[in-house]
């Protein structure tokens, strides 16, 4: 469930702007079952969380799905948890910086296909940092959106001269004038001797 307690398949589907009526015709199931989804009634089987992701255009949701329903099997890797894309990309970078020094430590140990017991403690304090990255691994792909308000961080440029900058730029630049002064040397050349330049 997202942090402010809403319920994941409500919060998906606002944030879609759809209505319960509008979602259970494109999820191909009643209002009714719709309801019971979000106010926990009913868990949607996996299919179903997968096509709602899809139709509310919320990746995000098939992973907080997953979390909800595997987390009592315990397949996931701890650690697990919905940030925003550029949040979820600085782990999973941390997350890969650590592991990428202990792989020459995990193919030593796995040379030989076998872990051995003086191995054991090493070889799970490795697989502790791999659950690690394949955690982090998720958050990238199942980032959330941030919130609407936040989605006009990146604008289009304007069109060059359009700005009162650019009008001000322009007119300096007309108005500025420029000087040429003539070489001497004007073929100068550099001595691929390492002497520096020679001149005709």
């Amino acid at each position: 469930m997202p942090e402010n307690g809403t319920n994941i398949y409500q919060k998906a589907r606002k944030e879609a702007h759809l209505t319960q009526e509008q979602a259970a015709e494109l999820l191909y199931v009643s209002e009714k079952t719709v309801k019971a989804w979000e106010r926990g009634q009913r868990i949607p089987g996996n299919e179903t969380a997968g096509r709602m992701a899809e139709v509310y255009g919320a990746p995000w949701l098939a992973l907080a799905h997953a979390l909800a329903v595997a987390e009592p099997l315990g397949v996931l890797p701890d650690g697990i948890c919905l940030k925003d894309l550029a949040q979820a990309v600085l782990g999973y970078a941390d997350a890969i910086w650590a592991e990428a020094d202990r792989l020459r430590l995990l193919m030593r140990i796995a040379a030989d296909n076998v872990v051995d017991d003086h191995e054991r403690g090493e070889f799970r304090e490795l697989c502790t940092g791999i659950r690690r990255t394949i955690a982090a691994g998720y958050q990238v792909l199942y980032a959330q959106a941030p919130p609407k308000r936040c989605l006009g961080i990146k604008r289009d440029r304007p069109v060059a001269g359009t700005t009162e900058r650019s009008r001000f730029q322009d007119l300096h630049h007309r108005n500025d004038s420029k000087i040429i002064i003539a070489h001497l040397y004007e073929n100068a050349s550099p001595n691929f001797a390492g002497e520096g330049v020679t001149f005709p």
